[in-house]
């Protein structure tokens, strides 16, 4: 197939973009034109059941709580070097 030139271009574009009866209300009927679709069984909700949630919940501070550091006061916090040698040294008063 050989290339169009400019000229026989310009006459292919010019007859393409004529329009006749049949183009009219072309947009019209396409926008206009629906078809009923069942309903995705991805849009509609499922239920789903709640105890594996509270499961998840139960095990999630079940960890927390066996994993936490102590609360303070419920252990001795650990005394530093620098705190008792000053502790040594002046003894409860300093």
């Amino acid at each position: 197939m050989k290339p169009l030139t400019d000229p026989q271009l310009d006459d292919f574009l010019r007859e393409v973009r004529r329009s006749d009866a049949a183009d009219l209300g072309a947009a019209d009927r396409f926008l206009a034109r629906q078809v009923p679709v069942a309903p995705s069984p991805v849009s509609s909700p499922l239920h789903r059941p709640r105890w594996p949630a509270w499961l998840a919940a139960a095990a999630l501070v079940g960890a927390v709580a066996w994993l936490r550091p102590g609360l303070p006061g419920t252990q001795p916090l650990p005394s530093s070097a620098a705190y008792a040698a000053y502790s040594a040294a002046l003894g409860s008063e300093w």
